[in-house]
């Protein structure tokens, strides 16, 4: 077996070339391809990260290679057809992907309100409590906007105004690096186990049903793959590893989703003694991860909710960018604000804004088809003639030129 060392490498150039697709190629043009067998898996159409260097180019440059095979994935498994020929109208590229087989064609629906912002907070607010008593569950619930201003103020107040439960994966960000998922997911867990205990008896069967919290046996799995990365001896009891994350997540007194997340976090470092593991991690995002997350939970009070963010949390409609929901699905998605402005936007340019260019416009019209796209039986898009600035100000600039393009393709004999 033929191995690469850093000497063989080429020259990794971050500010002319992703550094991640330097190391494709060097896999494979220096690997001995007998042995090695490379794959680039990604999706151009949800390339929306174009502000961390990310650039479908990379992958489109690999499929005009003669040396790799270029395997399109034609079925979606999430949406409905109907879904998706909407956004890949919204795309403006015609895939030709389907639907898995026996799939319901779901719905696509256009609301239009006749005032600003607060008419969209009030309609959304409607599609939530519809959903909900037809019997979608809030987690399968989410509400998707472009950017914050003032559409998320609208909404938030709305949900908050009539008690409807939501969590909002806000601009906090959460540290990144294996052992920062990891006290994601073990609040995950948490936060599930005490709905789940705290249920009745119909409802905590139906919650054991519709749950997604990861196990103690995966969580496991990862504890003690991070001890191995730390170069930590392994514990000599079998036993010990989920007897302490059972100790540390199931104990006798329950932490809801309203408990404040530092208290929690101190327990779950010292019971599986996870400064030692950050200590001696070998990923720099690991080193410093828990006071990061310590110091988030003190300066911005976070609740226990707020540190299970990445994850499923039962009983709450989510409320999220188009960008945090890329990955994700839901039975129900529901996008206000669908408006010129919004979305699409103007970008910054040093203390002014100006329009968006091409390549821009392009990853913001992604964006919008990946939001379309989480849905799995009904999205729901809401329009109107304009909005309000934070100060006030009225932008009577109509639907989005996204939704009127997506209209015009799907139904090129009527007026848009």
């Amino acid at each position: 077996m033929q191995f690469l060392t850093a000497g063989d490498a080429p020259e990794l150039r971050p500010g002319r070339r992703g550094v991640l697709h330097e190391l494709v190629l060097a896999l494979r043009d220096l690997a001995d391809i007998t042995v090695f067998a490379v794959f680039a898996v990604g999706d151009t159409d949800q390339s929306v990260y174009g502000f961390t260097g990310a650039d479908a180019k990379y992958l489109t440059e690999l499929a005009d290679r003669a040396d790799f095979r270029d395997l399109e994935l034609e079925v979606n498994y999430r949406s409905g057809q109907d879904i998706i020929t909407a956004a890949e109208a919204a795309l403006g590229l015609s895939r030709g992907r389907l639907a898995r087989e026996g799939a319901p064609p779901g719905d696509v629906n256009l609301e239009q309100v006749e005032g600003g912002l607060a008419d969209h907070a009030r309609v959304t607010c409607d599609l939530v409590e519809q959903a909900q008593n037809k019997g979608i569950s809030p987690e399968r619930i989410a509400i998707l906007y472009p950017a914050r201003g003032r559409l998320l103020d609208e909404v938030r107040s709305e949900l908050t105004r009539r008690q409807l439960d939501f969590r909002h994966e806000g601009d906090d960000k959460l540290p990144v690096g294996s052992l920062s998922r990891f006290v994601q997911r073990c609040a995950s867990r948490a936060v599930t186990n005490y709905q789940i205990h705290t249920a009745s008896g119909a409802d905590r069967a139906d919650m054991l049903r519709r749950t997604q919290a990861p196990s103690l046996a995966s969580l496991a799995r990862a504890f003690t793959t991070l001890r191995t990365e730390a170069q930590l001896a392994p514990s000599s009891s079998r036993l010990f590893v989920p007897r302490a994350l059972q100790l540390c997540l199931d104990p006798d007194e329950l932490y809801p989703a309203e408990a404040p997340a530092l208290a929690w976090l101190e327990q779950l470092r010292a019971g599986l003694a996870l400064d030692e593991i950050a200590a001696g991690h070998p990923d720099q995002d690991n080193t410093s991860s828990l006071d990061r997350l310590a110091a988030l939970c003190r300066s911005k009070d976070f609740l226990l909710q707020d540190l299970a963010r990445g994850e499923e949390v039962i009983g709450k409609v989510l409320l999220a960018t188009y960008h945090a929901a890329k990955g994700r699905e839901f039975d129900t998605v529901i996008l206000p604000g669908l408006l010129q402005g919004l979305i699409p936007r103007d970008v910054p340019s040093g203390k002014q804004w100006r329009k968006p260019t091409e390549t821009e416009l392009a990853e913001q019209r992604r964006t919008f088809y990946v939001a379309l796209t989480r849905a799995e039986s009904t999205v729901t898009m809401i329009v109107g003639p304009g909005h309000e600035t934070r100060n006030g100000y009225w932008m009577s600039f109509g639907p989005s030129a996204f939704v009127i393009e997506m209209a015009r393709r799907l139904f090129p004999d009527e007026q848009a």
